[in-house]
């Protein structure tokens, strides 16, 4: 097995997720300048990712799940990746997305967006009479989106303090994000009002999805000049990237 293949797929995931530590980060980048190989090999592994997410190719299963809703899994980017090169989805676009004088929305969405994880402090209360906010989480880490949302439907409402019930909401926009339907995705960001910079951060991506640029450009702004606001270094890189 070739581990440094391996670990710079690994390299290149982190820079393109923004994963690096500044100091890596910036030495990737003038590594790129540098070194025409690891350029290429960069365009394409992005084009593989782009391929992939346009294809959409998703899986679905039902095991572990008490409810045999179809479910929506993650994609094993490499796998796919690798499998999008043999298929030919890799070719003519590669050098020409890293070289571009147009910003390409489709592909800057591909190199920002990550899933946040399911961080709450209500793991293990009781939503109903069988269903704990554990079991509820777990569909969503386990990228079982639909019925995640159909259970975050029936949690009565006087239930959940606001900041719960926001954070509900930003990851019922994530789903449907993840499932590709940004305009259900927006409603739910909408509502994430206790969440105001991730509700800022995920509706400039989704406007991104949408390529909406000038409502993505307006959020991104608001963003950057915001000195506290925890997504000004994406918020500016991208921007740059879209301008």
């Amino acid at each position: 097995m070739d581990t440094s293949n391996q670990d710079q797929t690994a390299r290149m995931d982190a820079y393109l997720r923004k994963q690096l530590p500044p100091e890596e980060m910036a030495a990737f980048e003038q590594e790129l300048q540098e070194n025409p190989s690891l350029k290429e090999a960069l365009s394409l592994h992005l084009q593989a990712l782009i391929a992939v997410r346009q294809a959409g190719f998703r899986e679905e299963t039902t095991q572990g799940l008490a409810d045999p809703s179809p479910v929506v899994k993650p994609l094993n980017w490499r796998r796919w990746a690798v499998a999008a090169s043999v298929a030919g989805l890799v070719g003519l676009g590669a050098w020409w997305w890293v070289n571009r004088a147009t910003p390409d929305p489709q592909a800057l969405f591909a190199q920002y967006y990550y899933q946040p994880e399911a961080s709450l402090d209500v793991r293990g209360t009781q939503v109903g009479e069988d269903t704990t906010y554990t079991d509820l989480l777990s569909l969503y880490e386990q990228a079982a989106f639909t019925p995640f949302l159909s259970q975050i439907h029936e949690i009565p409402k006087d239930s959940l303090t606001l900041a719960t019930h926001s954070w509900f909401q930003l990851l019922g926009g994530i789903s449907h994000l993840e499932m590709q339907q940004p305009d259900s995705a927006l409603h739910y960001f909408s509502r994430a009002h206790q969440h105001p910079y991730q509700q800022q951060w995920y509706t400039a991506m989704t406007y991104l999805q949408q390529t909406k640029l000038p409502e993505a450009k307006n959020l991104l702004r608001a963003m950057v000049a915001d000195d506290q606001h925890p997504y000004q270094p994406q918020a500016s890189a991208l921007l740059k990237a879209l301008e």
